[in-house]
């Protein structure tokens, strides 16, 4: 088994709970090895200081605070396998997707840069059905 967490990113309720990347850190460093992310457009300003084409991580529809995807990415590689807990074991991204195909895209880019070798990727020649 593993341990895993729901609405990693929120500190208090789902309705109106502030949304952080330390979250991540801290369930990590813990020994979680499973964390979700509730992914969603961004727009201008929304986080502050999104120029409107980064994604961003939230609880849909509610009046809870938005992360950029792209800090909670550099969250989870600073926090999965460093000190103090110098877990070993890969940690799974449970990744809740309501992001156009624009913003899939940069999702994708941004993992591919910030996590580099330590992404898991198939290889490009295997026999993979994209129906869920």
């Amino acid at each position: 088994f593993i341990t895993s967490s729901h609405n990693t990113y929120l500190v208090g309720d789902q309705l109106k709970g502030l949304a952080t990347t330390e979250q991540y850190t801290s369930v990590l460093q813990k020994g979680c090895r499973c964390v979700e992310l509730d992914c969603w457009d961004g727009a201008p300003g929304v986080p502050e200081g999104n120029p409107g084409d980064q994604p961003i991580i939230t609880h849909g529809h509610t009046l809870c605070t938005k992360i950029l995807f792209r800090d909670v990415i550099k969250a989870i590689k600073a926090g999965a396998f460093g000190p103090p807990a110098w877990n070993p074991y890969p940690v799974i991204l449970s990744i809740e997707m309501h992001c156009s195909m624009k913003f899939q895209e940069k999702m994708y880019e941004i993992c591919r840069r910030e996590l580099g070798p330590m992404l898991y990727l198939l290889p490009e020649d295997a026999d993979v059905n994209p129906e869920p």
